[in-house]
């Protein structure tokens, strides 16, 4: 069986093995000057505890449970920093998507007043021939119109012409013939 003898440290990194404060180790030294005399001593101008000293310090029973405490709540804040980055990088990419997404949606937004601009733009031109149409329907109408009274005076002067055929030989008829050939 070996013995292990341990080496003398400082308060330093004896408070950091125990998890405990270096004030605290200051206090306990002082409360425990008289059984720690000969095992405190300055080694380059740091405080130094023998093997004795620290057995002497090592935190009680009550003490070591607080000590687990901190052991697990270091760890925990280990485990919520590690938590809290991938959470920062999934916000990060989150945050890429959402400006890509912006962009896109104001390229949407951009082409729809395009498009509005360009229906609206028809509407006009579909108005203008709407009126083109609508006026180009009413002169068909008066044409219409027209060609109606054109072809109920035909029948008219089909009538007179009949008629003045049959009175040709008599003078009303002569007459009438001479008139409408410029004959006076």
């Amino acid at each position: 069986m070996q013995l292990t003898v341990k080496q003398p440290m400082t308060v330093k990194e004896y408070a950091a093995e125990q998890h405990i404060t270096q004030q605290t180790v200051y206090t306990k030294i002082s409360r425990n000057a008289d059984k720690l005399k000969n095992h405190v001593f300055k080694m380059n101008g740091k405080t130094c505890l023998d093997e004795t000293a620290q057995e002497l310090l090592k935190p009680g029973s009550g003490n070591v449970q607080l000590v687990d405490k901190v052991k697990r709540l270091e760890e925990e804040i280990v485990r919520q920093k590690a938590e809290t980055e991938k959470w920062y990088k999934e916000y990060q990419i989150y945050s890429d998507n959402s400006g890509l997404l912006i962009r896109e949606a104001d390229q949407y937004k951009k082409r729809i007043a395009d498009l509005e601009q360009e229906l609206t733009a028809e509407k006009a031109k579909t108005a203008e021939k709407d009126k083109q149409i609508a006026e180009m329907e009413k002169r068909i109408a008066e044409l219409t119109e027209k060609s109606l009274a054109i072809a109920e005076m035909d029948k008219k002067l089909n009538s007179l012409f009949a008629v003045l055929e049959e009175t040709a030989n008599t003078g009303v008829g002569k007459k009438i013939g001479n008139l409408l050939s410029g004959k006076r």
